[in-house]
């Protein structure tokens, strides 16, 4: 990666720090979900800002499409999938008209994601799993990068629970805390002093150049018996992951390690980023 590219994500960073305070970790979190191409959801009140932090990361990649929806146990897969195109299905074609929908977006948010249908939410996990769509009797290959969504409240059902399984990145939001950040904020609010705007710090070119740097990241041997020792540690605390979720984290780990700065995995990588993942 060419230091040009790296002070533009650190830019890009920065940028969303200054936007969206006492957010540092999710944001970094939230790159690094970027970076490795898997997904993310963040659990927390309503009014601590989980969509407009998305949005602001989607508008700070040039051509960037994103995709948006509140989800309800009344929603209908067209409303997220697009309709069905009618045209073709008096042609006893079975396909929808994806253009603008969810398989067409490279970042896709969807607010109370498990309040989805099961409908929606089977169809999800293939998007999820292989970033492809199911249209018909056709599988599209979709340009989506990242699908993040949010929450209220953690599911109980077993079955949601397998499902929230494949969101690498779980962070839990708070309100602002600290009182400076609080008057920083009525100081927005009444025009006192001006947001900083989050604007446009990558194409989507750059975003796959970083993607590839993230891959390139140096694992050890000494941090792959780090990593190894730290799953036996938390396993004897009856903290289990499965394999697949394993292997995600340290795709992950590297990624991360990419937004710090950094070139090489260590074990100080494990601080401030594994809390929001196990």
């Amino acid at each position: 990666m060419n230091d040009q590219l790296f002070i533009k994500l650190q830019d890009f960073r920065a940028s969303l720090n200054a936007a969206f305070l006492e957010r540092e970790h999710i944001v970094d979190g939230l790159l690094a979900t970027l970076l490795c191409k898997q997904s993310a959801f963040r659990l927390g009140a309503p009014g601590t800002g989980k969509s407009d932090l998305v949005r602001a990361i989607c508008n700070g990649i040039q051509d960037a499409k994103c995709f948006g929806y509140l989800l309800t146990p009344t929603s209908d897969p067209a409303e997220v999938f697009g309709p069905v195109a009618v045209s073709k299905l008096l042609a006893d074609e079975y396909t929808r008209d994806v253009e603008g929908y969810l398989p067409t977006c490279n970042i896709a948010f969807l607010d109370e994601l498990f309040r989805g249908s099961s409908a929606i939410l089977n169809s999800l996990l293939t998007l999820l799993n292989e970033h492809t769509f199911n249209n018909g009797k056709d599988t599209i290959q979709t340009p989506i990068q990242s699908i993040i969504s949010a929450t209220n409240s953690w599911p109980e059902e077993e079955s949601l629970q397998a499902f929230a399984d494949r969101f690498i990145f779980r962070p839990e939001v708070q309100f602002l805390s600290g009182k400076a950040s609080k008057s920083i904020l009525d100081q927005w609010a009444l025009g006192i002093q001006s947001r900083p705007e989050v604007g446009v710090h990558l194409t989507l070119t750059e975003l796959g150049e970083l993607q590839e740097a993230a891959q390139q990241v140096e694992i050890s041997e000494n941090f792959l018996n780090d990593y190894s020792t730290l799953w036996e540690t938390l396993g004897t605390n009856g903290i289990v992951i499965s394999d697949r979720r394993r292997v995600q984290i340290l795709k992950f780990l590297k990624a991360w390690a990419l937004v710090q700065g950094d070139t090489q995995l260590s074990a100080d990588h494990f601080h401030s980023s594994l809390v929001h993942m196990v």
